[in-house]
């Protein structure tokens, strides 16, 4: 097996150098890769991730230690792409029938409760529908393993209180503190005053979500209230990640100062201003890079043809 990338940005480096380099592209390549890998490489390149790729743990953020997924309990729901409240975590996950007890017509509901957690399901089973439909044409229900809804109810005390904590910090505007959703949008930021959204291409801003300064907030916390309380002044869809890691997103890697930036199309400018240098300035944080990266080859390419 070669272990030379032969594609993407990193063609002629090493397997290795990719890892240790990028670890968020790496991430993002095996989750993809995973569920289309294009030709040998990408083939090579996954099974060298397969075996070298760590699971990062998420026990050592101290606001993350405190989110349900990250409790050894929780570990067949994470499995499975599953919330506490037994519902696919995102739209790449599916309930299928490995994770099923039985068709809703053959299962006694009687004897399914007397398979679950006695005291836990006393308390929280009325919150929760043990039942998927899995073919929707039909309208055919099954009942999901009792095994699966055990491990929802372990864990669904801690869930709630995420559930109430993100709330809390919602409203604050503290996105560096939610732990539940990968994304926060911030309200009325989606529409302008027409109802349809202003084009200014597609831009990335990259922020420290960690360091905190002595008022508890984070870079990306300063960067989100001032965007948000400029929302009219904006008039442009934009959206936050928060604490959450998202596996299908590139990081930024604070350490080694690298920036990602996404291509800009040629109505990024606003007052004459690139759009990202904009949001940089007007949330007046830190993170901005010195110098911006040299323009990509179709950015360069876009150039050209304008001159």
């Amino acid at each position: 097996m070669s272990q030379v990338m032969d594609f993407g940005k990193y063609r002629g480096h090493t397997f290795q150098y990719v890892l240790d380099t990028d670890p968020g592209y790496a991430r993002w390549a095996f989750n993809t890769f995973s569920k289309n890998a294009r030709g040998k490489a990408q083939e090579d390149f996954l099974e060298f991730l397969i075996e070298h790729l760590k699971e990062p743990d998420l026990t050592k953020d101290p606001v993350l230690k405190t989110a349900w997924y990250t409790d050894p309990q929780a570990k067949m729901l994470v499995d499975y792409g599953l919330t506490p409240n037994l519902r696919s975590i995102s739209f790449n996950n599916r309930i299928t029938l490995d994770m099923t007890y039985g068709k809703e017509d053959d299962v006694d509901p009687h004897k399914y409760l007397l398979l679950l957690d006695k005291d836990l399901s006393s308390q929280y089973a009325g919150d929760l529908s043990f039942t998927v439909s899995l073919d929707f044409t039909n309208n055919v229900c099954y009942y999901l393993k009792p095994e699966i809804v055990n491990c929802a109810l372990k864990v669904r005390k801690k869930f709630l209180d995420n559930t109430e904590a993100d709330e809390h910090y919602k409203g604050l505007g503290q996105p560096s503190k939610i732990v539940l959703d990968y994304w926060l949008f911030p309200p009325e930021s989606s529409r302008t005053e027409s109802g349809r959204p202003t084009s200014t291409g597609k831009w990335t801003l990259f922020f420290n979500k960690l360091k905190e300064n002595e008022d508890g907030l984070t870079d990306l916390d300063v960067c989100y209230q001032r965007l948000r309380d400029n929302v009219q002044l904006l008039n442009v869809p934009f959206k936050v990640s928060t604490r959450r890691p998202n596996p299908n997103a590139s990081n930024f890697s604070q350490e080694k100062k690298k920036y990602y930036w996404k291509y800009h199309s040629s109505n990024y400018a606003k007052d004459g201003k690139k759009a990202s240098n904009f949001f940089y300035d007007l949330a007046g944080v830190s993170s901005k890079p010195a110098t911006s990266p040299p323009p990509s080859k179709r950015a360069k390419m876009k150039q050209d043809q304008e001159i």
